[in-house]
This record gives structure tokens, sequence and C-alpha cells, in this order.
């Protein structure tokens, strides 16, 4: 396991400036997680320039650090590897998920057998989102919301729910490997693969957060 400081963006509270991070195991380095694209500018392995970032708040800060924790535990549990956005190995199938009529905050991913998968993170999904992915040769799994990388809206009440699903796209064919997946992020969900069986912290927990 890797252990890594991650930093989300500083911020101005009370006239002074504060670098918020997480400590955090991981099963790669921060390199490897930093291909989901979601991550640019909010979460880094380093101390994020001040000078760029003066103007967000503490919440922008804990929202990019609390999606760089799901985004591992989704890698980790699924076993995929998030892959550069500007990837042509994926546009066949960016163009077929598009026919859906809900593609948006959508990044790539490919499994250890070299399958590919699309993560689509849609605020608006169209009613016929399943039969127009069908007409596609396209099946889906809904990812468990505390698994859920992107988690579009930062809402920090304790009952509060993001504004966007999380949905993982692939061709029929490869039905036996997203079942395989879906089984892995139910099981990282019910804390079945946890050495103590905890369960994943909420979608919006700041548990471990310290700042500098």
């Amino acid at each position: 396991m890797n252990k890594s400081k991650i930093y989300g963006r500083p911020f101005f509270e009370n006239g002074k400036i504060f670098y918020p991070y997480l400590n955090m195991e991981s099963r790669r380095s921060f390199a490897f997680y930093a291909n989901y694209r979601y991550l640019t500018d909010y979460a880094s392995n380093k101390k994020i320039p001040v000078m760029h970032y003066v103007e967000y708040e503490k919440t922008t800060s804990n929202e990019g650090l609390a999606r760089y924790r799901r985004t591992v535990l989704f890698s980790d549990s699924s076993h995929l590897m998030p892959m550069p956005y500007s990837s042509i190995f994926f546009d066949s199938l960016y163009d077929r998920v598009k026919k859906s009529k809900s593609l948006s905050h959508a990044t790539s991913w490919v499994s250890l057998n070299g399958t590919k998968f699309i993560l689509n993170e849609p605020y608006v999904v169209d009613e016929y989102f399943a039969e127009l992915l069908d007409e596609e040769g396209l099946i889906f799994i809904t990812v468990p919301l505390d698994l859920s990388p992107y988690c579009g809206w930062w809402d920090p009440l304790l009952d509060g729910k993001p504004r966007t699903k999380s949905y993982l796209i692939c061709d029929k064919k490869d039905i036996r490997e997203l079942e395989y997946i879906q089984i892995k992020l139910e099981q990282t969900r019910v804390g079945f693969d946890h050495p103590k069986s905890l369960t994943p912290p909420s979608w919006n927990c700041l548990k471990g957060v310290q700042y500098d």
C-alpha cells in the first residue's frame, strides 16, 4: 500500500492561509489516480500554490479532498485504471454512449484485461437512458454513492446528497467483467474487503482532513 499526503486547494479564513491535506493509503501512487480529469487542480501530492487559488473557499478544498478519497476507493475496489481524457482509444465507445443523450462528466477507464469502460456522471439523465444504451449494445451499472468519484454539487450536511449519479458503461460482450466489478464495489460498500469490516466513509465525509 502507498501512503500519501494529499493536499486540497488552499483557502483564506480569518485572515490566515490554510493548506488542507489528507493522509491516504492507496494501492497506487498519486500519479496513477491523477488521470481522472476531475481531480485536476483540486488535489495534489504537493502544496497547491496560493497565488492561483486564493479566491476559493474552504468548501472547495473539502470537496476536492473528498473527491480524491472516493476516486481512490472506486479505482482500488474495481481494479480499474483512469485513462487520459484525450485517448483516441475510447473514441468509438464515447460516440455510442453519446446516443444515450446523457453523456456528461464522462471519463475513460480500463481494466487489467484491457476492457474499456466509460464512467458517466451526469446531473440530468434522459428517461430512456437504459433503452438508448441497449440499442447501442451497451450495458451499465450504477456505482454506489460513497464510491462515486465526481459527486457534483457539494453538500456538507450529514443527510446531504450530490446532484449527480455515476454510471459505469461498457460493451455487452464484457458483461461478465462488469458483473465482477459490481460485486467488488458492493463488497467494499458493505465492508467485506476491509480487514476490520469497516464500511467506506459517506460521500461527503471530512474525517482526517488536517491543515498546515
